[in-house]
């Protein structure tokens, strides 16, 4: 994502701000979880081994590489590079891969789904079919019509922008694009669920039944308003019998959103120590899950501060996500509440669980998955684990040869 000086500025006044503030944040409070409705029978204990709780990560992906429209160098460039970004939509036309990832889900039966990229196009403000169509809608109808039903409990709205493009070519908007991201909380027909309210606790803004990070990426494109990529987090509270369980969904920025740019790296930073310090703030009593899209992994290194931020007062070092949730830090390397345990590295086996990314097109042959950055995490260690990819696999591709998502799924079924 190219960030001009304009932005670059903006950003340098923030961060001290931004940084000092989730650092010294007092612990956010939530409601008291509400009881479950008494069944209408004693139900027997859980039999040894069997999930108390089952719960799938899933990139349902936009269908092109957006940043490269961050990265237009004018409103006439940005003209031909949305309209490259909406053709190669088109092409990896989500319906028919939502049709896999029903399959998946329905497969798997998870309890609950964290999904990021959860798009919304819209054509002068209308759904007119591919590209221009709800993701959302398109999933659930075609798991309704695998007869499997699934709620959409807690959506968060992140990046909403509405741009002019140039769909003919001919070098002159005439229709305005909508594009609107979301990460959204899917919870199985039949189980007691509802949001968590998390607007007590967002240092951000509150965005849907969510939060909006405090500190997020902004791009400015001569001819243009700044276009900002939102981010955020979302938590759903489930109960399976009388023990509730707070899911938090997320989707990190990428680890450094203008590769030119070395103070783009603090965003991610900050907003992993954001989401850990609001996570840690719930109560003793609730199981509390950590799912999502990181842009993090086991292999992420610590990254040194540049001298222009250390001046401004932020110390050497940018702990990665990844560390910060499995070693309870923050973004430099203090403690940041206990640290929180990744189901992969429980699961019985080595496998290295690469779950991103495809080609931007979804064509490639063979899997060119390369990081592990899909991830679940509980602050509780649990008894057993059972944890597998989705959609990693070439059999797994769509009819016309499409993967599914450029990030394979995660599913995890917890017994505690």
């Amino acid at each position: 994502m190219h960030i001009v000086s304009r932005a670059c500025r903006r950003w340098l006044a923030a961060i001290p701000v931004a940084a000092l503030a989730l650092l010294t944040v007092a612990p956010p409070t939530f409601a008291a979880p509400k009881p479950a409705a008494a069944p209408a029978a004693k139900k027997p204990a859980v039999n040894p081994g069997q999930p108390d709780l089952t719960v799938m990560t899933r990139n349902l992906y936009v269908g092109a590489d957006i940043l490269a429209v961050a990265g237009a160098e004018d409103f006439a460039d940005f003209l031909v590079k949305a309209r490259e970004f909406i053709v190669g939509v088109a092409a990896t036309s989500y319906p028919e891969r939502a049709e896999a990832l029903a399959a998946e889900i329905a497969d798997k039966k998870p309890d609950v789904v964290g999904m990021q990229e959860v798009y919304d196009f819209t054509l002068n403000g209308q759904h007119v079919g591919v590209p221009f169509v709800d993701y959302l809608e398109v999933l659930l109808a075609a798991l309704e019509a695998r007869g499997v039903r699934y709620t959409a409990v807690a959506t968060v709205r992140e990046a909403d922008i509405v741009a002019p493009a140039d769909l003919d070519g001919n070098g002159e908007p005439e229709s305005m694009v909508g594009v609107l991201d979301r990460d959204v909380i899917l919870v199985r027909a039949g189980l007691t669920a509802s949001r968590l309210d998390l607007s007590g606790a967002c240092p951000g803004r509150v965005s849907g039944d969510g939060c909006n990070y405090a500190y997020v990426a902004e791009v400015s494109i001569p001819g243009l308003p700044p276009i900002t990529f939102q981010r955020g987090y979302v938590a759903a509270q489930v109960w399976l019998g009388a023990v509730p369980y707070f899911v938090f969904n997320t989707h990190l920025e990428v680890r450094t959103p203008a590769p030119d740019n070395p103070y783009s790296a603090v965003v991610q930073a900050i907003q992993a120590t954001e989401l850990k310090s609001v996570v840690d703030g719930v109560p003793a009593g609730p199981r509390v899950i950590v799912t999502g899209d990181l842009n993090s992994s086991p292999e992420d290194q610590i990254l040194p501060v540049p001298p222009p931020l250390q001046a401004l007062g932020l110390p050497p070092v940018i702990n990665p996500p990844y560390r910060q949730f499995s070693e309870g830090e923050n973004f430099y390397g203090a403690s940041l509440g206990a640290g929180y345990w990744d189901a992969w590295t429980l699961r019985p086996g080595r496998p290295p669980g690469l779950s991103c990314c495809q080609d931007a097109d979804l064509l490639n042959p063979w899997s060119a998955l390369y990081e592990r950055i899909d991830l679940v995490f509980s602050r509780d260690l649990p008894a057993g684990v059972k944890a597998n990819q989705v959609g990693n696999s070439p059999g797994d591709r769509t009819p016309s040869g499409l993967w599914p998502s450029d990030h394979a799924g995660l599913v995890v079924r917890y017994t505690f």
